[in-house]
């Protein structure tokens, strides 16, 4: 018995058996989307910073996110844009900084309630930029903020002709680099919607 033909045969049959497994583990679709994202700062962070020793004082902010990336079954990988305003209450007065910035974001469907419902989880690393508040010294443009990011959502496949489906979730996000006295950062939760095509 000749081995080398044995060996190709067996090497043929795997080889028919893996190659539609590894096309169907690879295919992926590319998904554009564009979400909003609402919150505010976590309140103990706040009254932890002390450049604004005060309980008067909180962050909310408003922020567009377009979303281009590849999707599989169960996976997403993708760069997610940062659009918006961040608005500083202090003692009645408000002061507003606008940022910009990109993120690596990814996720995993864990749990599958039914076909066109499932749970998920993901995680982000980006950079971002925010300009300066003459009223509240808080951004430090000389290092660019390092945005961390945790989300914990439900995603919907919607039977429609334009959209893929929707995504509903809470978000956790950690901006680092931020004050003029250190490496402080702020810490910002808050709910996102996002619709992805």
């Amino acid at each position: 018995m000749n081995i080398k033909k044995v060996a190709l045969f067996f090497c043929f049959i795997i080889a028919i058996e893996i190659i539609p497994m590894a096309r169907v583990a690879i295919a992926k679709d590319l998904v554009c989307g564009l979400g909003f994202y609402y919150g505010e700062q976590v309140n103990w962070r706040a009254k932890n910073l002390k450049i604004v020793p005060t309980d008067n004082y909180n962050m909310k902010h408003d922020v567009l996110h377009p979303y281009i990336g590849f999707a599989w079954d169960l996976a997403e990988l993708g760069l997610e844009g940062t659009i918006g305003a961040f608005r500083f209450y202090k003692n009645g007065k408000s002061s507003s900084v606008f940022a910009t910035g990109i993120t690596l974001i990814g996720s995993y469907d864990f749990l599958e309630i039914n076909e066109r419902n499932r749970l998920y989880a993901g995680t982000g690393w980006g950079l971002s930029y925010w300009n300066r508040t003459p009223s509240i010294k808080l951004m430090n443009n000389k290092e660019r903020p390092i945005i961390t990011q945790l989300e914990l959502g439900w995603k919907n496949k919607v039977v429609n002709n334009h959209l893929k489906y929707l995504k509903v979730s809470y978000r956790f996000t950690h901006t680092s680099a931020l004050t003029d006295r250190d490496d402080r950062g702020v810490n910002l939760h808050g709910l996102y919607l996002g619709f992805f095509f």
